[in-house]
């Protein structure tokens, strides 16, 4: 009963139960010495050293909630593992609700894909001005006409307009103009 391991495992046992919270900082050796006595005051060779246990932890929260001036709460061990066991179960999300607000069909969609085609060419446009701007690879300013006129590839039979395809022209030649321009510097140095 009077071994370090025992008094380690009743020292912990107290601070899992929060036997200690409502104590004064300044009250630290008193309780101490009140935990030592209250040892003491069970160390029967005769007694279960389980039992024993119990009984130093219900005495000794007595003791200590006279000593402070507040009672402390008993909690049995079957109430302290049932606290536990619900702190460690994980709780069933809620329940989610799927029929609140039913989707509408797309509608217009080639007018969706045409405007996010036209924003993104419009960026594309944006941030090749700013290359200009800064010593880009690109001469000419870039101009989006908007006339459409379709050209079917017959092998792949996919439409393409003829402004895309210039303006790819256009992307991949200033591509082409940035790579040579590497290799001229990485060929001087």
């Amino acid at each position: 009963m009077n071994s370090s391991q025992n008094k380690t495992a009743l020292w912990k046992s107290c601070i899992e139960q929060g036997i200690f919270d409502k104590v004064p900082p300044g009250m630290q050796y008193q309780v101490q010495g009140l935990f030592e006595l209250t040892i003491n005051q069970f160390n029967n060779e005769g007694l279960d050293i389980a039992m024993a246990n119990q009984l130093v932890l219900k005495e000794f929260k007595l003791k200590l909630g006279k000593m402070i001036g507040q009672t402390i709460p008993q909690k049995s061990f079957e109430e302290v593992n049932e606290e536990y066991r619900g702190q460690f179960q994980a709780k069933p999300p809620e329940k989610i609700e799927f029929s609140k607000e039913k989707d509408t069909p797309i509608e217009d969609l080639e007018g969706i894909l045409k405007l996010k085609s036209q924003q993104r060419q419009n960026e594309i446009h944006e941030f090749f001005r700013e290359d200009q701007k800064i010593g880009g690879v690109l001469q000419e300013p870039f101009i989006e006409p908007i006339v459409e006129t379709k050209i079917v590839d017959t092998h792949n039979q996919t439409n393409v307009s003829r402004d895309e395809l210039q303006m790819h022209r256009r992307i991949l030649e200033s591509i082409l103009e940035a790579q040579l321009r590497m290799i001229e510097l990485l060929q001087k140095k």
